[in-house]
């Protein structure tokens, strides 16, 4: 069989790629990479979702995450958090403000508000896509990772396809992506 030139996968030679002045780009400094995909994870009620949370506000304010992390270029945040009532996911961040000495207003955190968000449903990937590219966040933060699927997690070829479009939303977006997932 002859392939058609248009099956090809694009390449270049190693020595054309060009290099990048700072190799390590951090999103928060020593502790979250800059355009990536990673996890929170851990055992329930260990406050996974209040890191990811200090990681927003932190990314959004440009104020050290955990009071000692520094945030080189502060930027939008987009979160969804599947668990939690709206006005706690407010009095949560409000809370972790007022700590910092500041308030609400002007924090550049938005908020998915939708009752529900499926990854693995075209309709939800295609409307977070479209939400993402308009908000242009430097972070997006979604909270339980359980709850925003329904493919079997123990089937690996499914759990490759949702991690596939969420790698895809990195690097269309050039953003950081926080998954909270519970282990057990």
């Amino acid at each position: 069989m002859v392939a058609d030139c248009h099956d090809l996968l694009p390449v270049v030679r190693i020595d054309q790629i060009p290099r990048e002045e700072n190799p390590q780009r951090w999103l928060v400094d020593g502790l979250w990479s800059d355009s990536s995909v990673g996890v929170i994870g851990g055992a329930p009620k260990c406050s996974k979702t209040w890191l990811g949370l200090d990681l927003a506000l932190s990314v959004a304010t440009g104020t050290p995450c955990l009071g000692r992390y520094p945030v080189p270029r502060p930027g939008p945040v987009l979160i969804y958090l599947a668990e939690d009532a709206l006005a706690v996911v407010r009095e949560r961040i409000e809370g972790m403000a007022r700590h910092r000495g500041r308030g609400l207003m002007g924090v550049d955190i938005h908020v998915i508000t939708a009752p529900s968000l499926r990854l693995d449903r075209r309709p939800h990937r295609d409307r977070l896509l479209e939400t993402a590219k308009r908000l242009r966040p430097r972070l997006l933060l979604l909270d339980p990772l359980v709850r925003l699927h329904g493919v079997d997690e123990n089937n690996a070829g499914e759990v490759a396809e949702l991690l596939a479009y969420i790698r895809l939303l990195q690097r269309r977006l050039d953003l950081s992506v926080v998954l909270v997932h519970h282990t057990r």
